[in-house]
């Protein structure tokens, strides 16, 4: 089969048109397609670039045939070059695996290639699944109601956990906080959006960990508010003066929707003042924190401004008199980043969990052990040529991103930059962000800094040349590939002697010394700003401890280092934090209330903060030693995912393929994941069931079930339409459907009335299935199916009674033949109010 994109392709190969044109008509393909074949498409556009670049000179044919290995098993197809392109290419084909043939009459050559991947690579033959652009299925998508279909055009949810969490969100109290992981693909993004569709007034702050991604998100979300005076919206300091202004005016109004920001960019400008005002005034609904996970990863040393979010929200709180909903939102959370997490950013029970946890299927799992420096650098510079791209190299320091550009320039690859903490200016992060997300860059090598904001869904291999720190960290590293659900590749490619000692260096230097950590503590103690009573006092942040000289310029790390101590402190329950402000030189006043009086005593602090440094260090060892274990060992030992379920303990085992699954012949497999409410059902269902609805209040004053009948013998979609109006009038919080035949039925474009609260559709299968933990309470309406359909009725009637006998009001809807069916006598039992409400809808 010949796609357009790939006739695009091979028409600027034989130069029947420009590469610059051809670019053009594949980035028109890029900015319409779906996420499945984003890759494809991406992958001849790369072709396209690279003869357009190699006529600028900034790339080579090297770039181009890296490029063309990668189309040709996409497409499956050979493909016929000009003469000229097969001149550049033919001598330096065979390091690609790439195979020219003759000429044909018209002076075109055909090429293909062939797999060939070094022997070092061990077992190789599950790699062809990450060029034919199959993406892996995922287990259900359950139904969906006239919400999503309203906000998004879909019928199906991505999964039962995004079902879950939407529901959880649309009907969490005031006050409340919501914590929810679900895999990478599922849209956990929606969760923070859609309860704001129902909210006649007010803002949803969406915190990210970058601009980038906040522009990215809220380009996305304009397409689901249409028709808005005010659309979704990124707010950073380089916005122009009159967009900040009309911003600040949406808000004032209560008609901007979301607003996506950084976290520095909340708390570090005077625009945190305004978003306080506007929760006084009841304009601010909710905080969503999208990558919660970045609090712990990030928020200690390096970003301290996401844990100081938590000194913000309860500000917020406060302001907005205890209305504030919180949502955290990832797809992979620790244990105690979930405990760090409902510290900071929950009080007391009113706290919600709900885990989808699951493992990435997508990924292969390849390691290879060194021991030279030269040995690991001739295979890279091998393994590299043949991968497929976009590729991220993860290194751990910046030198070494350096010199790998370097080395891989010498073998003729400029289509490669890199990515560390070195690269001070916003504006050069957000230049390389644009031109990886937009395939102007094929390899990317970078630390760890390269994380936040990556969001680029068609990444096919990760290469790590070094032993990351932990396993949190390696996997989502290797997490940033395969995110539209295509088979991608995990290459560690490691020299544990050398790497070792590196991360162990690194991963030291996080950690101040006890005598640093306690001259700064008495630093920010004794040079106070302002003291309220006897243990509240006002820190200054840019205070410099004695160690650092008077004179040297310290800035914004020193400044850091100073908020690492104090949030150690607050960490473990020796002071509270109050209150932030940042002044005009963007400098941090922290209110804080001395909680334990040891820290008075320095001797005594020094003591304890040197156990809780030791302990820390030792963590941080153990999880090094982890890495190693998995870099040497684990290939006679066990899967990688058992070792990932360890870090991950409420993920169900998945393995796209590893060393120890190959080496015993298993295929890749994939286990179900479980929903599950870990905290707070509770809280849900007392919410529901607290909701009035006016229409039949006064009914259920009598009784706590009715009838709703309908005369037909054949419900068709029109008359679905009318039920469904019927009950969504009435304000039902949940409709149970018998089967999802009948929801195939639901037309929710044909409904003339629009509901302004949310009401979930559940069917019986759901409710039934061991892996979902589902919340369904408050107002019911059961739905039954033709009269003929007696077990699945029987099933849907003692369903009803269950849920009345749990306090729930329900509505029986229901053919009005169906009671006299001899099979569904259970009519008879319905204890409703005495006269039945009869709706006659024949068409």
């Amino acid at each position: 089969m010949m796609y357009p994109d790939n006739q695009i392709m091979q028409d600027v190969l034989i130069e029947r048109i420009t590469a610059q044109e051809g670019m053009i008509r594949l980035k028109q393909m890029l900015e319409s397609c779906g996420e499945h074949e984003y890759g494809r498409v991406a992958s001849a556009y790369r072709v396209c670039r690279s003869i357009a670049d190699i006529i600028k000179g900034t790339n080579t044919w090297i770039d181009l045939c890296g490029n063309l290995r990668q189309a040709i098993f996409i497409y499956n197809q050979d493909v016929l070059v000009s003469e000229r392109i097969y001149n550049n290419i033919n001598k330096i084909a065979h390091n690609f695996k790439i195979i020219c043939h003759g000429q044909d009459k018209n002076k075109l050559y055909k090429i293909n290639a062939h797999m060939g991947l070094p022997k070092w690579m061990g077992k190789t033959h599950n790699i062809a699944k990450c060029y034919n652009q199959k993406p892996i299925e995922r287990f259900s998508s359950p139904v969906g109601d006239f919400s999503l279909y309203n906000m998004t055009g879909f019928k199906y949810y991505n999964s039962q956990t995004q079902k879950a969490l939407i529901q959880a969100a649309m009907n969490m109290p005031d006050g409340s906080t919501l914590l929810g992981c679900m895999p990478t693909g599922e849209g956990k993004s929606l969760v923070g959006l859609m309860p704001q569709l129902y909210e006649e007034k007010g803002t949803s702050i969406v915190i990210v960990p970058t601009i980038s991604l906040a522009i990215d998100q809220s380009n996305a979300a304009r397409r689901l508010y249409k028709d808005r005076e005010y659309a979704p919206i990124a707010y950073h300091s380089e916005l122009p003066e009159g967009v900040k202004s009309e911003i600040i005016e949406g808000l004032r109004k209560g008609e901007l929707p979301i607003l996506y920001i950084s976290p520095e960019a909340l708390l570090n400008s005077s625009f945190n003042k305004v978003v306080l005002d506007m929760a006084e005034k009841g304009q601010i609904n909710r905080l969503v924190i999208d990558e919660a996970h970045i609090v712990e990863d990030w928020g200690e040393q390096f970003r301290t401004e996401f844990q100081l979010l938590s000194v913000y929200r309860r500000k917020l709180l406060k302001a907005s008199n205890k209305k504030l909903k919180t949502i955290l939102l990832s797809a992979t959370f620790t244990k105690h980043c979930v405990n760090l997490l409902k510290n900071l950013f929950s009080e007391g029970d009113n706290y919600i969990e709900i885990r989808g946890d699951a493992l990435r299927p997508e990924i292969q799992y390849y390691i290879d052990v060194n021991r030279t420096n030269i040995q690991r650098l001739t295979k890279l510079r091998e393994i590299i040529l043949l991968l497929p791209r976009p590729i991220i190299v993860y290194v751990i320091r910046p030198d070494d991103a350096r010199m790998l550009k370097d080395e891989l320039n010498e073998i003729g690859l400029h289509s490669v930059d890199t990515f560390t903490g070195d690269i001070s200016s916003r504006i050069q992060r957000e230049d390389l962000m644009d031109k990886w997300n937009n395939n102007d860059i094929d390899i990317m090598i970078a630390t760890s800094a390269f994380g936040m904001g990556v969001d680029k869904k068609d990444i096919r291999t990760i290469i790590h040349y070094c032993i990351p720190e932990s396993m949190n960290r390696f996997y989502q590293e290797v997490g940033r590939s395969g995110r539209d659900r295509i088979p991608s590749i995990s290459l560690l490619l490691t020299m544990p002697s050398h790497d070792m000692e590196d991360t162990i260096q690194i991963t030291s230097s996080k950690n101040l010394t006890v005598d640093k950590f306690i001259d700064r503590w008495k630093a920010m103690k004794t040079q106070i700003i302002d003291r309220i009573d006897g243990n509240t006092i006002w820190v200054d942040t840019n205070v410099k401890p004695s160690y650092i000289d008077e004179d040297e310029i310290t800035g914004r790390l020193s400044a850091s280092w100073n908020e690492y101590v104090l949030l150690q402190l607050f960490r473990h329950g020796f002071i509270d934090i109050l209150d932030m402000e940042v002044d005009h030189t963007r400098t941090k006043n922290i209110l804080i209330r001395i909680k334990d009086e040891i820290v008075d005593n320095l001797d005594a602090l020094s003591k304890i903060i040197d156990q809780i440094r030791e302990e820390d260090i030792k963590r941080s060892k153990q999880k090094i030693k982890e890495m190693k274990d998995l870099s040497t060992n684990y290939i006679f030992e066990d899967c990688i995912a058992r070792r990932l379920k360890k870090i991950y303990n409420l993920a169900p085992p998945s393995c796209g393929g590893c060393e120890y699954c190959r080496s015993h012949n298993f295929e890749p497999y994939i286990l179900r994941n479980y929903t599950e409410y870990m905290h707070g059902k509770k809280i849900i269902i007392e919410s529901l069931m607290n909701r009035k609805h006016s229409t039949y209040e006064d009914y259920f004053e009598i009784k706590n079930s009715m009838i709703l009948q309908y005369e037909s013998l054949d419900i068709d979609s029109h008359q679905i339409s009318i039920i469904l109006e019927s009950l969504l009038k009435v304000g039902v919080d949940s409709i149970v459907i018998g089967s999802e035949s009948l929801y195939k039925k639901f037309d929710f474009g044909g409904l003339s009335y629009k509901p302004d609260r949310y009401c979930s559709i559940i069917t019986y299968d759901e409710l039934e299935d061991e892996y979902n933990d589902i919340v369904i309470a408050g107002t019911i309406a059961i739905l039954y199916e033709k009269p003929n359909e007696s077990n699945m009725n029987w099933n849907l009637y003692n369903l009803a009674s269950r849920l009345m006998a749990r306090g729930n009001r329900i509505i029986h809807v229901m053919d009005n033949e169906l009671g006299k069916h001899p099979e569904n006598q259970f009519v008879r039992n319905i204890d409703a109010i005495a006269n039945y409400i009869t709706t006659n809808i024949s068409s």
